[in-house]
């Protein structure tokens, strides 16, 4: 039964199943949240044989500060307890562990990322990326449901990413993308794991590619 004027409109049997049947299906309607965003998901293209060194500096929010993404829910039928809201203000830096959560993602794609300083005396001027890259958060849902089964989440993120070259000072490549997740490990996971989805979309484009490896440096000269 889909979740509507036919989940209303519908007659009520008289009999005590039928009548638990109408109160689920009731339910059910009232716990779903809004339903995240489909992207298609892509795997990341091969990294280029040599790339250049790039660095993912920030993650900003397109966001109004307590904008509702979605909702939260307890219980086994996932009763809808609240609504989701954002924390982070228009133009502000996203905080928590996305920016690592994609860091990572660079990394097991096979791409350079600056690392740790080594010691106290390293200069961080001498280990500076080539490339710089940073995302704008324009789209977010996130629905979690909290009961004796567990925690579990489904939700989607939109991306707008610009990669920056340090030599010619300009923007190389603009792109938007998204990535949508559902997780049975806690509350948030599938806000990471949508965002990591979001920017393996990015890693295969052809452009990205080209942008990193060295060959698209010569060219962008």
């Amino acid at each position: 039964m889909r979740c509507g004027a036919r989940a209303l409109t519908r007659p009520v049997s008289s009999h005590p199943f039928g009548l638990l049947l109408a109160v689920l299906a009731f339910v059910g309607c009232a716990a779903t949240g809004p339903a995240p965003a489909r992207f298609e998901a892509h795997q990341a293209l091969p990294a280029p044989t040599q790339p250049r060194e790039i660095a993912l500096t920030r993650l900003v929010s397109k966001l109004p500060v307590g904008a509702r993404i979605g909702r939260t829910s307890e219980g086994w039928l996932c009763l809808p307890q609240g609504p989701m809201t954002w924390r982070v203000g228009v133009d502000e830096n996203v905080p928590g562990e996305v920016i690592a959560v994609l860091r990572d993602e660079l990394q097991k794609a096979g791409y350079r990322t600056p690392g740790p300083p080594k010691s106290l005396f390293d200069d961080p001027n001498d280990r500076q990326a080539e490339l710089l890259l940073a995302g704008a958060i324009k789209a977010v849902t996130l629905n979690v449901c909290d009961g004796p089964q567990g925690r579990s989440s489904e939700g989607s993120v939109e991306i707008e990413w610009q990669a920056y070259e340090r030599r010619t000072r300009s923007v190389v490549l603009t792109s938007t993308t998204g990535g949508t997740a559902t997780s049975s490990r806690g509350g948030r996971d599938a806000y990471y794991d949508a965002a990591a989805a979001a920017l393996r979309n990015l890693l295969a484009q052809e452009a990205f590619v080209k942008v990193v490896g060295s060959s698209g440096r010569a060219q962008l000269r």
